[in-house]
């Protein structure tokens, strides 16, 4: 569910809510009152008349004044039926009223026992009118007084008054309006309860969780999760966050693994430049010292020195290769160019090299053609032969070089027969700066060559593998993506 929708959602129990439950209050109070202060109000449909109470003891007492008035009204009687009287008077407390019967200034029957004092003088006499009259009396008490006049046959008169009591009309009314000032204030303050619980639960909670997980990074706790309950925006920017706190773990340990890998890195060249660095200032000492007496000697001490100086510019050239090549910073000129031909012209710098027997095999079709920096692919090509030349202890280097299709891509073996590598050391080989024992290390070296040639063969959109056995030899695998000849397009080398 959206924020906004949330936040509209609010509007029913901060507005609606308390709405209708004041309105709901108020109808129960207003009956209470009215039952309060005229009691049986089944006949009352208009509160307006909370305010009339004339008015409503005439609604009120309608049915029994009309009884009386058919009783009464404009007749003489001989004498009054007190059972009727009775009943009807009954039905009048209900209602807070009463009868009181008059026979000239005595009363003959009263509907309570003991008139309120002074009510009995403020009655009103007989009214010189026809019909009834209705008369307010607030002293000593608020009364509402209809008055039927009838007469007696014996020549007297009569009257009979409905009394209706009005003196609980204020304090009833002040106790509705507490009443209903305390149902308003808890309406109000379980409303306010509501919205504060929804209001956590829906916003605080979740920018609360938020805080804590930023907390947590901020201490290195890359652990923590940030809960998410919600569907909104919120819970989305919290799952980002969570998003977010992978993605910088992930890449917090690599950045790790990449840098204890660099002091590895470090740590190799420098004890690899310190072999060739440290047999120069021997022979340099051996020089400065006299030891090279003859013309032979000095030639083979500055021929050694010689050497191990290419050798640390091979070893440092390799290492800023590798380096640029991490970085992206060789820019690759890739081309399609016949597999075949290409191997012809790398076969033809091999027959130069010495104790080196090459043998080459091509399953492919022909004209088959691949993607790739003729440039860089021979830096691989001639790294594997070198590998395989310097890690050989017979008397000659074979090579068999394999070339066929598989699927969309060329595959290309090299399978010497040097002095191997165990199960153990062939998954490493591909690191940087890893040799399998000392006996390679001392060889020379950077370490870096198969690491190199694998991130070139990487770029080109292929793979690099490797299979070997102890005293049998090593073949180095990997592939280069076929160039389908129906995709090509003029201008194709």
């Amino acid at each position: 569910m959206k924020i906004t929708r949330k936040i509209k959602m609010l509007i029913i129990p901060m507005i609606i809510l308390p709405i209708f439950f004041t309105i709901l209050a108020l109808t129960l109070v207003a009956n209470v009152y009215l039952s309060a202060v005229y009691g049986d109000i089944r006949n009352i449909n208009d509160y307006e008349q909370i305010s009339n109470p004339m008015d409503t003891v005439d609604s009120i007492l309608q049915q029994e004044v009309q009884v009386l008035r058919t009783i009464f009204g404009g007749k003489e009687v001989e004498a009054i039926n007190e059972k009727d009287l009775q009943e009807i008077n009954q039905t009048l407390n209900a209602h807070n009223s009463f009868l009181i019967v008059k026979k000239d200034n005595s009363i003959i029957f009263q509907g309570i026992d003991d008139l309120p004092v002074g009510l009995e003088e403020q009655l009103p006499t007989k009214s010189s009118q026809s019909g009834e009259m209705v008369s307010y009396i607030k002293n000593p008490d608020s009364f509402v007084i209809r008055q039927i006049d009838f007469g007696f046959t014996d020549g007297k008169d009569g009257v009979v008054y409905v009394v209706t009591y009005l003196g609980n009309m204020v304090p009833k009314f002040k106790e509705v309006a507490v009443a209903m000032i305390t149902i308003l204030i808890i309406i109000f303050c379980l409303t306010s309860v509501v919205i504060s619980f929804y209001m956590y639960w829906g916003f605080v909670r979740p920018i609360q969780s938020l805080k804590q997980g930023t907390t947590a990074i901020m201490e290195g706790n890359w652990d923590y999760k940030v809960q998410v309950d919600t569907d909104d925006e919120l819970g989305d920017l919290c799952q980002s966050f969570n998003n977010m706190r992978d993605q910088l773990r992930q890449s917090m340990v690599k950045q790790i693994q990449a840098e204890e890998k660099n002091r590895e890195l470090i740590a190799n060249i420098s004890h690899d430049l310190k072999t060739p660095i440290t047999s120069i200032k021997g022979h340099v000492e051996g020089i400065m010292d006299g030891v090279a007496d003859s013309p032979e000697k000095m030639d083979k001490y500055i021929r050694i020195i010689y050497n191990k100086a290419n050798e640390m510019d091979a070893m440092i050239n390799e290492l800023s290769l590798y380096t640029k090549l991490n970085s992206n910073a060789i820019p690759y000129n890739f081309r399609k160019i016949p597999i075949d031909a290409y191997m012809q012209d790398c076969l033809e710098d091999m027959s130069e090299l010495e104790n080196v027997t090459v043998s080459y095999k091509n399953y492919c079709d022909k004209g088959t053609r691949v993607m790739v920096d003729p440039e860089q692919l021979r830096r691989v090509i001639n790294n594997i032969i070198t590998n395989s030349r310097k890690y050989n202890d017979k008397d000659t280097c074979t090579i068999d070089i394999h070339l066929k299709p598989v699927n969309d891509m060329v595959q290309l073996s090299f399978e010497d027969n040097g002095i191997g590598i165990s199960e153990e050391a062939l998954p490493n080989i591909f690191n940087r700066t890893y040799r399998a024992d000392e006996a390679r290390r001392s060889m020379g070296g950077s370490g870096l060559g198969l690491s190199i040639a694998k991130k070139v063969i990487e770029e080109h959109g292929g793979t690099m593998w490797a299979d070997s056995k102890l005293g049998v030899g090593t073949t180095i695998f990997f592939t280069l993506q076929m160039v389908q000849e129906q995709k090509e397009v003029a201008g194709d080398v």
